[in-house]
This record gives structure tokens, C-alpha cells and sequence, in this order.
């Protein structure tokens, strides 16, 4: 009976690190998503140290700029 729980234990420790492995690889776009958000967080703490905001055009090209290098030059 030891032996019975042992081996569904072992099986069940394999399964789980099998799904980990199959399931933590992320897509690019997920990373240039993760990537941008993280831009648009610290563009926004940016605004708010200083006394002036930054005009549409500024904002939105910074975050093309961050796109278009992650997607043509991710590696």
C-alpha cells in the first residue's frame, strides 16, 4: 500500500513539473504586452515628477519605438 501512494506521488511530482515546463513558455507577443505595460507604467511615474505632461504624440511614439525594437529585434 507504501508503495501504491509512492508511485501515484511520483507520477503526479512528473506530471506537475512536465505541465510547468509545457506551460511557462511564453509567446513573444505575451512579452512585448508584459514589456509595454511596463512602459506605460514608467511613462506615466515620468509625468508625475515633472511639472509638464507629455504631448499625445511624445507618448504614443515612445511606445511604437518600444514595440517596433521588440518585435524586430527581440532575441
Amino acid at each position: 500500500m507504501c508503495v501504491e501512494f509512492l508511485g501515484i506521488g511520483f507520477s503526479s511530482y512528473l506530471m506537475g513539473s512536465i505541465n510547468n515546463l509545457i506551460g511557462s513558455e511564453e509567446t513573444l507577443q505575451e512579452i512585448i504586452d508584459e514589456r509595454m505595460e511596463n512602459i506605460e507604467l514608467w511613462i506615466r511615474k515620468l509625468e508625475k515628477a515633472r511639472p509638464k505632461n507629455f504631448s499625445k504624440n511624445l507618448y504614443n511614439s515612445i511606445k511604437d519605438y518600444t514595440e517596433k525594437s521588440y518585435l524586430y529585434d527581440f532575441k
